[in-house]
């Protein structure tokens, strides 16, 4: 019923306009409003266009809102190009984990998830390589070994910086430098990693050794 309703109101209405403006102005403004509209149809369609490599370098470089990604996700999926889609959601959660193993505080969550980056990029070489540019491909393989390697640095600072920030949130000078001290020995266990970055681990150990006397 409400949607007859809505009819009749839509066809008093442009019976209305029609009287109102005349026939030739009428049909001119109906001509316009459809161009616009397939215009528009047109290019919010052109948004899902894109290459497979076009799509892994925005979704490597976070050029492209969660959202956006997964809209354009579930319109892939569901046509013929749907391994691009299924691409996506691997280099999607490639970068998420990424971004995790190297932010973490928690040792378990950071190395868990450089082992979701070693087999989410293994899954990718192994199914979906042939849809990327070899350009797209040797980018994609240097953000991975980047994150490697600073992996190897990067997940003793971070445990440190855990522990620093909750001595810093104690009330006693014992508790904290209880803390403290743990920071030190987990940069000092860095400091054995053979492939970590000596130089700034050290600098780290510095100034937590310093802040203690």
């Amino acid at each position: 019923m409400p949607q007859i309703i809505g009819l009749f109101v839509v066809l008093a209405f442009l019976i209305w306009l029609y009287n109102a403006m005349g026939a030739v102005a009428f049909w001119l403004l109906l001509i316009a409003v459809v161009v616009i509209v397939v215009w528009k149809a047109r290019s919010n369609s052109d948004k899902f266009r894109v290459t497979a490599s076009e799509l892994a370098m925005l979704t490597m470089q976070k050029k492209i809102s969660p959202q956006e990604s997964k809209s354009l996700n579930l319109r892939l999926l569901r046509g013929k190009n749907y391994r691009i889609g299924e691409l996506n959601r691997h280099l999607e959660i490639l970068r998420e984990s990424i971004d995790i193993a190297l932010m973490s505080k928690k040792k378990d969550i950071a190395t868990s998830r450089m082992d979701t980056v070693t087999e989410t990029w293994r899954l990718i070489n192994d199914k979906y390589i042939e849809l990327l540019s070899d350009d797209v491909k040797k980018y994609i393989g240097s953000v991975v070994d980047s994150a490697y390697k600073n992996f190897q640095t990067d997940m003793y600072l971070n445990m440190a910086q855990g522990h620093i920030d909750k001595a810093y949130s104690l009330k006693t000078e014992k508790s904290r430098n209880k803390y403290k001290l743990l920071a030190c020995d987990v940069l000092r266990e860095g400091l054995e990693n053979p492939t970590s970055d000596k130089d700034k681990i050290k600098a780290k150990l510095f100034l937590i050794e310093n802040s203690m006397q």
